[in-house]
Formats: C-alpha cells, structure tokens, sequence
C-alpha cells in the first residue's frame, strides 16, 4: 500500500512539474513573442553552425595527420 501511494505521488510530481515548464515556456515565448517556428529556426542555424565548425576540425585534424 505504501509503494502505490509513493509512486502515485510521484507521477502526479513528474506531471505538475511537466505542466508548469511547458507553461512558463508558452509565458516567455508570448512575452518575448517568439514563435515556435522561429524557435525552430534558431535551433536549427546553432546546429549547422555546430556541424560547420566540427568538419572544419575534421579537416584541420586529417590534414595535421598527413604530414
């Protein structure tokens, strides 16, 4: 009986806590308004940003290698 009280409060801890940053999210994003989709965006330009400079190392790496 104690075990299923523990894991219920538990679960219903995991699911407060989920609802209240997906909300204090959806709050900043209306407030500093920002679009999911812009969101999106800048993720996806710091990720080829971040690609970009890690095959610049590759080749930096594969070259210093050779010689």
């Amino acid at each position: 009986m104690i075990v299923f009280l523990i894991t219920e409060a538990l679960d219903i801890l995991y699911t407060l806590g989920k609802v209240s940053y997906k909300g204090i999210i959806w709050i900043y994003n209306w407030y500093f308004n920002i679009s999911p989709e812009e969101q999106k965006e800048l993720e996806m330009k710091t990720l080829e940003e971040r690609v970009q400079e890690l095959e610049r190392l590759l080749k930096e790496n594969e070259t210093s290698s050779d010689s």
